[in-house]
């Protein structure tokens, strides 16, 4: 309700389009949410991709505002967000008037937030304490609105945008995870993908959320520091009672042999 009404206190509603450019982070998740709530439309951006990417997505989703997080992690280096979102907001035709910044690092290590391309810059605190006094009511909306878009990858030089409605998505999804899945209230359900694909979309945010389910975001590499990292951080540690993962990390992890999971309690 807070994230919704910060949205609404930046004047996005029903139909803007948002970018987000974020690690599999809470607040990322909750943004998404906040966003099918009250009638904008997001459109997530993999925070693997680089500016030229991000910029491409952003002019073709014609997007208003743009959420960021000045760093995200991998193997333990952080990557620059902010700077790469400061380098795709170059580009001309975009439509943004705002960039939202998630600070996680020191802030003797935050590089600044873009400021050049956009018309304002706040960080994540800054935005959600300016919903004070916006409403954070869910919006009625009909079943084929448009609830997110995501590009498409691979047939075509340029990114193609794929839009899914609130109705027969949620359906979906809710029905898959049911049938494929077998979700049920209270499982602690970990789907191995990131927000910026659309195993994240519908199996990390949307179908564990409609089924009842606890859902786990994991951000970093499965078999960093250690190939048992994974296990001991979540199905050890929460537990999850189910995995959605790929044959390429499946791959990837068996080159470890079965010695990595020695102790492990599963």
């Amino acid at each position: 309700g807070r994230t919704a009404a910060a949205l609404r206190a930046l004047g996005l509603g029903r139909g803007d389009r948002i970018s987000i450019y974020m690690p599999p982070c809470p607040q990322a998740i909750t943004l998404m949410l906040a966003t099918v709530r009250i009638g904008p439309i997001h459109s997530v951006v993999f925070a693997g991709f680089g500016a030229r990417a991000l910029g491409e997505r952003i002019v073709a989703s014609g997007s208003r505002a743009v959420f960021t997080a000045d760093r995200t992690y991998r193997k333990g280096k952080p990557l620059d967000l902010a700077r790469i979102v400061g380098e795709a907001l170059e580009m001309p035709g975009h439509a943004v008037e705002c960039v939202v910044t998630l600070i996680r690092g020191k802030p003797a290590d935050t590089q600044p937030i873009p400021r050049k391309s956009a018309r304002r810059a706040v960080t994540w605190t800054e935005f959600v304490d300016g919903g004070r006094g916006y409403s954070g009511a869910h919006a009625v909306l009909e079943s084929n609105d448009p609830a997110f878009i995501l590009a498409t990858s691979g047939t075509t030089a340029r990114p193609k945008l794929a839009v899914h409605t609130h109705g027969g998505y949620a359906v979906h999804i809710a029905a898959m995870g049911r049938w494929c899945f077998g979700l049920k209230p209270g499982d602690v359900w970990w789907a191995t993908s990131d927000i910026g694909w659309i195993v994240g979309h519908s199996y990390m945010v949307y179908a564990p959320l409609l089924a009842g389910c606890t859902t786990v975001a994991f951000e970093g590499a499965l078999d960093h520091p250690g190939p048992d990292v994974h296990w001991r951080t979540v199905v050890e540690e929460f537990p999850a009672t189910g995995i959605f993962t790929s044959p390429t990390a499946v791959r990837m992890l068996m080159r470890y042999g079965e010695t990595a999971l020695a102790g492990i309690d599963h």
